[in-house]
C-alpha cells in the first residue's frame, strides 16, 4: 500500500469520498466504516487517519467501479487498483502524489449505524474490533500497535464497553483467539506500567470477564 501523509488535505479529500459514497445509493447501502476513519470522521478523534477502511457483505464489480471509474469521472482524481479474492484497495492519485487510500474486505458487519448517510461500525462494535486485533497482532506478530491502545483507551473514555463474551464472538468471526493464557500475560506484561490503563481497563482489554 502507497504511504499517506496524515495530513489536512488528507482529511478534506477523504470528506469527499465519504460525501460520494453517501451520495452513492451501492456504495451507501454496502458498505460499513470501521477503524480510525470512523473513530475520526463520526466519534470525534482527533487522531487523523491513514485510510479508509470499510467492510463489505458483498464486494462486487459494480461497487469496485463505481470507487474508481465513477470516481474518477465525478471528480477527476486517477486511481490504481489492487484486488483480491476477499478485498480492494484503491489508491488515489493526483499526478504523483497520494491523496488517499480506500480498503474494502468482504465481511459482515455485526452492529451498525448510519451518520450522515454513511453506514459505520457501532461504538462498541469498533472497541470489540481493536481489542481483538490487539489480541491477535500480539499472537501472530508478537507486536503491539500504540495506535490500537490510543483508540481503546479513547473509546472507553467515551463511555463504550464490550463484554468479554462480545469480544470472544468477534474473535471467533475472524477467527482469532480472544483468551490465551500465555497471550494475556504478555500482554499483561508490555500494558501494566502504562499511567494511562488502570486496572479496570486493563481487564477490559485483556477480556477477563
Amino acid at each position: 500500500m502507497a504511504s499517506v501523509t496524515k495530513s489536512p488535505q488528507t482529511m478534506q479529500f477523504y470528506a469527499r469520498v465519504l460525501s460520494y459514497i453517501s451520495d452513492t445509493a451501492d456504495l451507501r447501502d454496502n458498505l460499513v466504516l470501521q477503524g480510525g476513519g470512523a473513530l475520526c470522521f463520526f466519534y470525534g478523534s482527533c487522531r487523523m487517519t491513514s485510510d479508509l477502511d470499510f467492510v463489505s457483505p458483498r464486494l462486487n464489480r459494480r461497487l469496485t467501479d463505481q470507487l474508481t471509474k465513477g470516481f474518477k469521472s465525478a471528480t477527476g482524481v486517477a486511481f490504481q487498483l489492487d484486488e483480491g479474492p476477499d478485498y480492494i484497495v484503491v489508491t488515489y492519485r493526483q499526478e504523483s502524489q497520494v491523496m488517499g487510500v480506500v480498503e474494502i474486505t468482504e465481511q459482515t458487519a455485526n452492529d451498525c449505524i448510519r451518520i450522515n448517510n454513511v453506514n459505520m461500525l457501532s461504538g462498541t462494535e469498533l472497541l470489540t474490533d481493536k481489542i481483538t486485533t490487539l489480541h491477535n497482532r500480539l499472537e501472530k506478530r508478537n507486536l503491539v500497535v500504540e495506535t490500537d491502545i490510543l483508540y481503546i483507551l479513547y473509546l472507553l473514555q467515551k463511555g463504550y464497553f464490550a463484554t468479554p463474551k462480545q469480544i470472544r464472538e468477534k474473535a471467533r468471526q475472524y477467527g482469532y483467539r480472544a483468551w490465551d493464557r500465555q497471550i494475556n500475560n504478555r500482554l499483561k506484561e508490555k500494558l501494566s506500567t502504562r499511567k494511562d490503563i488502570d486496572e479496570q481497563t486493563l481487564d477490559q482489554i485483556l477480556c477477563i470477564a
